[in-house]
């Protein structure tokens, strides 16, 4: 299990990077907790995050990997 939250961390952890800052600051103005103390709202912020990252990994980022992949003969691994 442990192992298996380690992969999807790290193949989501360029989206991650990109989108958690924004994320998480708009959750906690939508929520009423800019300052965010509330850890249910953390815990919100951060499922979202995940998700979104997930989202934008296998809709975008994968894709262009396998197009570059592809046009280069290249194997990621």
């Amino acid at each position: 299990m442990l192992n298996r939250c380690a992969y999807y961390v790290s193949v989501w952890s360029y989206s991650i990077y990109l989108s958690h800052d924004l994320i998480i600051w708009k959750v906690g103005s939508r929520l009423g907790d800019p300052n965010l103390r509330n850890p249910l709202v953390i815990a919100i912020a951060w499922a979202l995050t995940f998700a979104i990252s997930a989202a934008v990994y296998y809709s975008f980022e994968s894709p262009i990997l396998r197009w570059r992949d592809g046009m280069t003969g290249g194997d990621r691994g």
